[in-house]
């Protein structure tokens, strides 16, 4: 058992949380989950492998409209007002192609895989100017494989001048460290960089990519095709028709609040101080303690769980990533339960909140955490919850592994 949790953070016990589920359903939740094998025959037994295409494909429509609402409103307002509602839409939308298309780069968005790298590369480099190619390998294959691990997760070893790594800030000398004690004051303005950050980066990527001759090749054409087709069709078609001033500062004006749309989604998940890091030589062999103890869950409402596509339900998705985000709301009972049952931490906030501790770990860095075993070394960690699911379709990474449904 593990004990690692927090009462605030703990939300409603497992009793309340399956107080409407029936007699046998309960005493299944409270009994039946030995390992991580028995829930997840549990959840396929449930349907959960099985996505929920038509609500998938609705949401993609609504997004599709959406985007071009708001950017024609933007391109063709009367007022600036009109203009601003336009670009806000557009990147609201620009938000929900992310997450959705985060979805489908686990292969979990439809049950065709043509459908869902379809969706992947329409989202990501087609919508957001982003190489998928880049998302693959900075989100699949390196902060699945080590979420909050310093050195591996480039998500939480977030790149120079900033750091909310203690080990980072406590080694800073001089001007550095006069930065990292005020940084938390540039970050509302810095935030708007980050959409165009992560652009570069994933050029950055497909230049190293090329420079190092991947296998598939073909797939970095393409990448980079759509990628222009990108830039065409939301930067220099518009300017050409509607001018300079009025096409620039539409695409600049929206990428820049995606910067900010990008981080009240997925930082809450991982920049919060309950949120654990670890240094490389950490060796966590238990895949669930690895996952819960470096996630946490944060709460939306309505229009935040259409944007956010599963992403506020960050343990559910760190542990079955291959599972249709549409699925989460109601495998996060049985989750839990196995959760509680087996000691694991699975903590949930309130988005405000969560987006709060997020940006105060600007100021106070997150502590960094080095074990050998077990945090609790009273409480061995064993391999019983090793797990086999490995999110991949991914082409030029010779660690990729196949997936398995």
């Amino acid at each position: 058992m593990h004990s690692i949790s927090s009462p605030e953070s703990r939300g409603p016990s497992v009793e309340t949380v399956t107080a409407g589920i029936g007699g046998a359903d309960r005493k299944e939740l409270s009994n039946t989950f030995q390992s991580l094998d028995d829930l997840r025959a549990e959840l396929r037994r449930r349907g959960a492998y099985k996505p929920e295409t038509w609500r998938t494909m609705v949401g993609f429509g609504v997004l599709n409209v959406m985007m071009l609402t708001g950017v024609t409103l933007a391109l063709n307002a009367t007022s600036p007002w009109l203009a601003c509602a336009g670009i806000v839409l557009s990147a609201m939308a620009g938000l929900g192609f992310g997450t959705h298309g985060h979805t489908a780069s686990h292969g979990a968005f439809s049950g065709s895989a043509r459908v869902d790298r379809f969706v992947e590369r329409y989202s990501f480099p087609f919508m957001l100017g982003v190489s998928i190619n880049f998302w693959r390998y900075k989100h699949i294959h390196t902060h699945h494989r080590a979420p909050n691990i310093v050195g591996a997760d480039l998500d939480i070893d977030i790149a120079w001048p900033f750091s909310v790594l203690e080990t980072k800030v406590s080694a800073a000398k001089g001007f550095q460290r006069q930065f990292y004690q005020y940084q938390w004051l540039a970050l509302p303005f810095v935030l708007s960089l980050n959409g165009f950050a992560v652009q570069l980066n994933g050029w950055r990527h497909i230049v190293r990519l090329y420079r190092s001759n991947v296998r598939q090749p073909r797939e970095l054409h393409k990448d980079v095709l759509i990628l222009v087709a990108h830039y065409l069709v939301w930067l220099f078609i518009p300017i050409a028709v509607f001018g300079l001033a009025i096409g620039l500062t539409a695409y600049l004006a929206r990428i820049a609040l995606m910067g900010y749309a990008l981080f009240i989604a997925f930082a809450p998940a991982h920049f919060p101080e309950p949120a654990m890091c670890f240094d490389a030589r950490s060796a966590i062999e238990d895949y669930v303690l690895r996952q819960t103890l470096t996630t946490v869950n944060f709460r939306t409402g309505a229009l935040g769980r259409f944007l956010c596509a599963g992403v506020q339900y960050q343990i559910e998705h760190h542990l079955f990533p291959t599972i249709c985000h549409t699925h989460y709301p109601r495998i996060s009972v049985p989750i839990r339960a196995f959760c509680e049952q087996h000691g694991y931490p699975h903590r949930t906030y309130r988005w405000s909140h969560a987006l709060w501790m997020s940006a105060l770990a600007f100021r106070t860095a997150k502590k960094v955490l080095s074990v050998s075993g077990p945090p609790d070394p009273a409480q061995p960690i064993t391999s019983s919850h090793r797990s086999a699911e490995s999110p991949a379709h991914d082409v030029g990474y010779p660690d990729a592994v196949p997936e398995s449904r």
